[in-house]
C-alpha cells in the first residue's frame, strides 16, 4: 500500500509538472485577394483589398507525449477571424475559424519565427446566387486552408508582438460551381499574452523507441458530391477507391505510392450531354504523408492512366487529413484538384494493413 501511495503521489507531482501555458492573441490583418482566373477580368472588380482581424487562443505543449517532443513543443489552438473581401456590396464579408498547429523554427532571447498550418470553416455573407457578379464561391459554407510565417519579439516574459505575413484559401471543393475561390495573402501584426506560465520544474527525460521503418498498405474508400458547372443546378455522386503503399520513414515521415479508381458520375453534364457515359478513370499517384501524433497531413500528385472521356487536365493533386482512429483505421477528408482549379471534396474511411 505505501508503494502504491508512493507512485500516485509521484504521478500527481509529474501531472503537476506538465501543466501547459496556454495563450491568447489578437492579430489585424491587411491583404489583397489574388484573381487568378481570366474569367475575372470580365467582371472589372479592380484591387480587393482585404482588412480583417483575428483572435486565437492556443496551448503550448511541454513534451509530455512523444508527439510533442519529435515536434520539438509545436503549440496548438483555435482561431476566429473575420475578414471584408474587398468589395462588401459585390462579395460581402467573410467569418470563420480553424485549428491549427504552430511551430518555431527558431528562437533565441527575445526573437523567434515560426510558421502555422490552419485548416478550418468559413461563412461568406454574399455568394453567388445572391450576386451573379460573385463566382469566387456560390455556398455560404466553405472551407479554409491558411498557412502564416510570423516574427516573435518578446516584450515581457508574458507578452510578445507578433509580425508576419499569411496566405489563405476559401473555397467549396466544386460542391456548387462557380467556386473559383479566394486566394488571399497578405500581411499580419498584433500581440500574444501568456495567461499560465509554463512550469519551470525540473525536465523529466524520456527514452522513446526507435520508430519501425516498414511498409504499410492503406485501402480507402471515399465519397464526393459534384456540381458539373454551366449553370446546371444539379449534383453528381462521385465515388473513389484508393490503394497505396508507405513506407515509413521516420516518425514524422512516411512517402506513398499507389492508385486511385474514381467511379464520376458528371462527366456527362460537364459536356453537355443528356445521356450517361463511361464514369469510370483510374489514375496513379504518389505523396507523403506527415504524421502529428494520431493526425497526419497526406499530399498526393498523380496522373490519369484510364480516361476515356477527355474530362478535365490530365494532372490531379490532393491534400487532406487522416485520423487514425486506432493503428488499423482511419477516417479522412481531402480536396481534390486539376492544377489549380478544385474538383471534390473527398470524405473517407480507411484501413492500413
Amino acid at each position: 500500500m505505501r508503494t502504491l501511495c508512493q507512485l500516485l503521489l509521484f504521478i500527481s507531482i509529474l501531472k503537476s509538472q506538465a501543466q501547459s501555458s496556454k495563450v491568447i492573441g489578437i492579430h489585424s490583418r491587411y491583404g489583397q485577394i489574388y484573381q487568378h482566373s481570366k474569367e475575372f477580368e470580365k467582371y472589372q472588380y479592380g484591387t480587393l483589398n482585404v482588412q480583417g482581424i483575428e483572435l486565437t487562443y492556443h496551448i503550448c505543449t511541454n513534451g509530455s507525449k512523444r508527439w510533442q517532443r519529435e515536434w520539438k513543443l509545436p503549440e496548438w489552438g483555435v482561431s476566429l477571424h473575420y475578414n471584408d473581401l474587398g468589395n462588401p456590396a459585390l462579395l460581402g464579408f467573410a467569418l470563420g475559424s480553424t485549428i491549427y498547429v504552430q511551430k518555431f523554427i527558431w528562437e533565441k532571447s527575445q526573437h523567434a519565427f515560426s510558421y502555422k498550418f490552419a485548416p478550418g470553416l468559413v461563412w461568406i455573407s454574399m455568394t453567388h446566387e445572391k450576386n451573379p457578379k460573385n463566382v469566387f464561391v456560390s455556398t455560404h459554407l466553405n472551407f479554409i486552408m491558411e498557412t502564416n510565417l510570423l516574427y516573435h519579439y518578446k516584450i515581457t516574459p508574458l507578452m510578445r508582438l507578433n509580425i508576419g505575413g499569411f496566405i489563405t484559401h476559401y473555397s467549396n471543393g466544386a460542391i456548387q460551381l462557380p467556386n473559383y475561390g479566394f486566394n488571399m495573402f497578405g500581411c499580419m501584426a498584433g500581440i500574444a499574452h501568456t495567461i499560465r506560465n509554463p512550469s519551470q520544474s525540473s525536465v523529466v527525460a524520456f527514452f522513446d523507441e526507435k520508430i519501425a521503418k516498414i511498409w504499410n498498405f492503406d485501402i480507402n474508400l471515399a465519397h464526393a458530391i459534384k456540381s458539373p458547372g454551366n449553370q446546371d443546378p444539379r449534383r453528381f455522386y462521385v465515388g473513389v477507391l484508393s490503394g497505396y503503399a508507405n513506407k515509413r520513414l521516420n516518425y514524422k515521415s512516411g512517402l506513398t505510392l499507389g492508385t486511385d479508381v474514381f467511379y464520376h458520375t458528371s462527366i456527362h453534364a460537364q459536356i453537355g450531354k443528356s445521356t450517361p457515359v463511361n464514369p469510370w478513370r483510374v489514375g496513379i499517384q504518389c505523396g507523403h504523408e506527415l504524421y502529428v501524433s494520431k493526425v497526419s497531413l497526406l499530399t498526393q500528385i498523380g496522373t490519369y492512366i484510364y480516361r476515356p472521356i477527355l474530362v478535365d487536365k490530365p494532372i490531379y493533386w490532393r491534400a487532406g487529413i487522416k485520423c487514425y482512429l486506432s493503428d488499423h483505421y482511419f477516417v479522412g477528408l481531402s480536396l481534390r484538384a486539376h492544377y489549380g482549379q478544385a474538383d471534390i471534396i473527398e470524405w473517407g474511411t480507411g484501413i492500413r494493413l
